[in-house]
């Protein structure tokens, strides 16, 4: 069984993906429609660092094997920080977001 075949195993709730897109011509941010992806979230208080270098508090850890990437939002709250989880092989099998 493949890595990414267990951790689809797990992720058993889903959740509002909204990707960041470029900002409008005042500067403010965009976001795509929001596309419905399967998730695991779990409440979990945690120091991270920001994509600023600056340490803040999250409050839930999300795993899925979409690419979540840092600002785009979950469920209407924008993403801290993400990383990919690979295997020994260097594959990217899915990812890891803090909000």
């Amino acid at each position: 069984m493949r890595y990414s075949d267990r951790l689809a195993l797990y992720l058993n709730q889903t959740v509002q993906l909204q990707r960041q897109a470029e900002p409008d011509g005042y500067g403010n941010m965009q976001y795509s429609n929001p596309q419905v992806i399967k998730a695991r979230k779990e409440g979990r208080t945690q120091m991270v660092r920001d994509t600023n270098g600056e340490t803040v508090v999250s409050s839930t850890t999300l795993f899925t094997l979409e690419r979540v990437s840092p600002m785009d939002k979950i469920d209407g709250v924008i993403v801290i920080n993400s990383m990919s989880m690979v295997d020994r092989y260097g594959n990217i099998v899915g990812w890891e977001a803090y909000l």
